[in-house]
């Protein structure tokens, strides 16, 4: 992949981001069961910063105070977008529930560990046409916290950081 294709591929995806952002809107795949699991620290950044999130897990109802949605559920009109937080082995499944709901653009997290990002999600968002964001961490953009800054530091001193507009 030349330069000029690595970084029209940040810009793209910061388009996305900046879109998702500034919405504040999504559905969220793989809130977890255990209250202590990092995915309650992403949805519960996002929802001081203002998000309307519809939370999935096929495995509960609620999680304390949190009603859960089973991904059979319908998502509700004007969730264009979702977050998905799961093991990479599910993703390819929830990107096509996703699709079925009429969502067009998908966010796979990654921060620390594996992430929900595979080579063949990633295909199947390309042959369908859906807008991904591969492989970042939203608190880097929710959070000023020094774990996120640094986090966004090394991505941006990689050239992986996405590139967003003002």
């Amino acid at each position: 992949m030349s330069i000029k294709q690595i970084e029209d591929e940040r810009e793209l995806t910061g388009e996305i981001i900046n879109y998702i952002l500034n919405e504040k809107r999504l559905v969220f795949y793989g809130l977890s069961r255990d209250t202590d699991d990092f995915s309650h620290r992403v949805y519960n950044a996002m929802i001081s910063d203002g998000f309307q999130v519809f939370p999935v897990n096929p495995r509960a109802d609620h999680v304390g105070d949190i009603e859960l949605h089973h991904p059979l559920d319908t998502v509700p009109t004007g969730y264009d977008t979702a977050y998905i937080m799961v093991n990479k082995v599910f993703v390819e499944d929830v990107i096509l529930h996703c699709q079925e709901q009429g969502i067009t653009r998908v966010w796979l997290h990654k921060g620390i560990g594996e992430g929900s990002v595979s080579p063949e999600a990633l295909q199947y968002c390309s042959d369908n046409d859906i807008d991904v964001v591969p492989g970042q961490c939203i608190l880097m953009y929710l959070e000023e916290n020094i774990t996120h800054r640094v986090h966004k530091w090394v991505k941006h001193v990689r050239g992986s950081l996405p590139i967003l507009s003002n």
